[in-house]
């Protein structure tokens, strides 16, 4: 058995649930985490999800995640609503797939850092560093290469590129530079 473990869930603040198949519970900081397993921040809480001791999945306040897929080279996320911040690492040569989905998109990244917003019937996919290919769930073959500072969002049936905001260029680096509690 591999030394690290595959999902640890440490709570930075407030209250956080867990789904482990038979409803919500109190989530305990530290708590071990497997596939199919939901986790929820409430309007207090905030938590960080640590995989295979090196990809981080932030969640803000008010985020709902499942794990879908928790291989060493796949980890899915399903991302119901709220705010994560994920960092995937490129750790001794290994490739991780490393895929979220929301109710509207799919993100696909190597090695990158992005936040992930989802709101009423929007999604907003915003890359820190590296490069995400993200499409729309409703047009899976046309998959879009977006790269740092850019923006995908999906509005009206139909996926956009833009231009980062400054403000969600301040939120990133926020996130990039807080230490993660292990």
């Amino acid at each position: 058995r591999d030394s690290v473990d595959i999902a640890v869930l440490y709570i930075d603040e407030g209250n956080i649930q867990v789904d482990r198949g038979r409803g919500w519970i109190s989530a305990v900081d530290e708590m071990k985490l497997k596939k199919d397993y939901s986790i929820k921040t409430l309007g207090d809480g905030k938590a960080t999800i640590v995989f295979f001791g090196s990809e981080i999945l932030r969640l803000q306040e008010n985020t709902e995640v499942s794990l879908s897929e928790l291989d060493k080279g796949n980890i899915k996320i399903s991302q119901d609503s709220g705010t994560t911040w994920n960092k995937v690492l490129r750790l001794s040569g290994t490739e991780v797939v490393y895929e979220v989905e929301t109710p509207t998109t799919v993100a696909t990244v190597r090695g990158t850092g992005f936040l992930v917003k989802v709101g009423q019937g929007t999604s907003e996919i915003h890359i820190g560093s590296g490069k995400v290919e993200v499409f729309a769930k409703n047009s899976p073959e046309n998959v879009k290469e977006v790269l740092q500072f850019k923006s995908a969002f999906f509005e009206n049936d139909e996926l956009f590129v833009r231009d980062m905001s400054n403000e969600i260029i301040d939120e990133i680096i926020i996130e990039n530079e807080k230490d993660i509690k292990v």
